[in-house]
C-alpha cells in the first residue's frame, strides 16, 4: 500500500475495517478518522513479508496495523518505531534464535513475527482472553522503549509504576497461583503485560472485578478505557475520581509524572554542549568588561549552582533525565556558564543612572615595531587584564613624559559597573 489512497481504496480498507474489527465499529466518526488516519501512516512506515509461502494481502496489512492502533489509540506517540519489519507466516513456524515452534515473537532487534492463522483466530473469538495480534504488538510497544526509539513519553513514564502496582499479581502467577489471568503472564515481566494487554481488551468488567489496581493502572498507562465503548475508549477523569473513591491501595494518578530514564534525548543535554563550548569564552568576554572581583565571581557561580540545582533536581533527577552522578557535570558546565552570560548580558545591555571615572598612572611595558603596550604602575584591577593593559601604534612613552589612562565606568542593571571607554593621556612631567 502505497502512493496516495483513492476514494476506492479507502472505502476498501474501512470495509474491512467494518467486517473483521469490533474495535474500530465502536468508534465515532471522529474516532474513525482518527483510527483510519493512524492506521494509514502506520502501514507505510512499516515492511510486511509473506513466509513459508504465504502471499501479503491488503486484508493482512489492514488487520495487521489495527491491532497496533488499537493498543497505541490512547498514545500520542503511537508508531512504534523501533519495528519496522514484519515478518508473516501461514501458521506456527520454526524460530530458530530459540529453536523451538512459535505463533509470533517480537525481537529487540525490531521485527516483529506473526502467525497469520494465529492473528485471525485471535479475533475471530473474542472472549478468550487470547490475541496474538495485541500480544505481540504488546511486546513491540514495550521493546520500543527500550531501546530508546521514538516512543509516548507518558507510557515510557509510567511503564515502571505500573510493573509496581502488579507485582503482587506477577509473583502469584510465577508462584503457580490461581489468578483471572492466563497463568503464561508468570514466565517473565514482558510476558505478564502482553497478556494483560489481552484480557485487558477482551474481558475488561472482569478484569477490573477480579484485579481492580491491575487494570485501572493500565488503563492509565495506556490512556484509555476498554469499557468506554461509547466514548471512544476514552479514559476520563470521572473514570479516575471513581475509581479513587474506593480506596486503593495504589491511587490513580490525574497526571502522570513524565521519566526521562529511557530517553535518548532531552532538551538539557545541547544545553550543556552549548554552555561547555560557547558560553564559556562568551562570559569570560563580559567579564572583561565588568568591574566584578574574582571573588565575588566565585560567590556569584557557587550560588547559581545551589540555587539551580535545588530548582531542576526535581525535573532533572527525579525525572530521570540526568543520573545523579552526573548532574553536577549539568550544573557546573551546562547551567551555570549559560545563567551567568544572561546576568553579565543582562548587566551590560541595560544602564541605570550612575557614572565615574579612574584616572591611572601607566608604564611602559614593551615596544615592538608598529604597536606599544602600557600597562598601569598599580595593582588596580588585577583580576581584569583587559583594564590594566592599552596597546597603541607608533607611540612610545619619551622621556619626562606621563602617561595616564583614565576608565570610564556606567552602572549597569544588576549593580556591577560596565567599562565604557579608556582614553590614554599624555602630559609632561612637572
Amino acid at each position: 500500500m502505497s502512493g496516495i489512497l483513492t476514494r476506492q481504496d479507502k472505502n476498501k480498507i474501512r470495509l474491512i475495517l467494518r467486517e473483521h474489527f469490533p474495535y474500530y465499529n465502536a468508534l465515532s466518526l471522529e474516532g474513525r478518522k482518527k483510527f483510519f488516519k493512524r492506521l494509514i501512516h502506520f502501514i507505510k512506515s512499516k515492511r510486511f513479508y509473506g513466509k513459508e509461502g504465504l502471499t501479503i494481502t491488503e486484508e493482512m496489512l489492514i488487520l495487521v496495523g489495527a491491532a497496533s492502533i488499537q493498543l497505541t489509540f490512547g498514545l500520542k506517540r503511537y508508531m512504534i518505531a523501533h519495528f519496522k519489519v514484519i515478518m508473516m507466516f501461514p501458521s506456527t513456524f520454526h524460530f530458530r534464535l530459540l529453536n523451538k515452534d512459535l505463533k509470533g515473537a517480537a525481537s529487540a532487534r525490531g521485527t516483529l513475527y506473526l502467525s497469520w492463522e494465529a492473528f485471525q483466530h485471535g479475533y475471530e473469538v473474542s472472549d478468550d482472553k487470547r490475541n496474538l495480534g495485541l500480544h505481540e504488538m504488546a511486546h513491540a510497544l514495550k521493546l520500543n522503549v527500550l531501546a530508546g526509539a521514538t516512543f509516548d513519553a507518558a507510557f515510557a513514564s509510567y511503564i515502571e509504576e505500573w510493573d509496581e502496582v502488579s507485582t503482587k499479581e506477577f509473583k502469584n502467577l510465577k508462584d503457580g497461583g490461581a489468578s483471572f489471568l492466563r497463568k503464561y503472564g508468570g514466565t517473565n515481566r514482558m510476558e505478564f503485560f502482553a497478556v494483560a494487554v489481552e484480557h485487558f481488551f477482551e474481558a475488561p468488567e472482569q478484569f477490573q472485578k477480579e484485579l481492580p489496581d491491575v487494570f485501572n493502572h493500565l488503563c492509565v498507562l495506556l490512556n484509555q478505557n476498554p469499557m468506554n465503548s461509547r466514548g471512544d475508549f476514552e479514559l476520563t477523569s470521572g473514570f479516575i475520581k471513581m475509581a479513587n473513591l474506593k480506596r486503593r491501595k495504589f491511587p490513580l494518578p490525574e497526571k502522570i509524572k513524565l521519566s526521562y530514564e529511557y530517553q535518548n534525548f532531552h532538551w538539557t543535554y545541547p544545553v550543556s554542549f552549548f554552555g561547555f563550548i560557547f558560553a564559556f569564552p562568551i562570559a569570560k568576554s563580559l567579564y572583561d568588561q565588568t568591574l566584578v572581583s574574582s571573588y565575588v565571581m566565585a560567590v556569584l557561580v557557587i550560588a547559581i549552582i545551589v540555587v539551580a540545582g535545588i530548582l531542576q533536581h526535581s525535573a532533572l533527577v527525579k525525572s530521570k533525565a540526568w543520573a545523579l552522578q552526573y548532574y553536577p557535570i549539568y550544573l557546573l558546565f551546562g547551567c551555570t556558564p549559560l545563567v551567568c552570560v544572561a546576568l553579565l548580558a543582562l548587566n551590560y545591555s541595560f544602564t541605570v543612572p550612575g557614572q565615574y571615572t579612574e584616572l591611572h598612572n601607566v608604564k611602559f611595558k614593551r615596544w615592538i615595531p608598529g604597536e606599544v603596550t602600557y600597562v598601569l604602575e598599580n595593582s588596580a584591577h588585577t583580576d581584569h587584564e583587559g583594564f590594566r593593559k592599552f596597546e597603541t601604534k607608533n607611540m612610545k612613552m619619551a622621556s619626562g613624559e606621563v602617561v595616564q589612562l583614565k576608565l570610564y565606568f556606567r552602572k549597569g542593571l544588576l549593580g556591577f559597573w560596565v567599562l565604557e571607554g579608556r582614553e590614554l593621556i599624555r602630559t609632561e612631567e612637572e
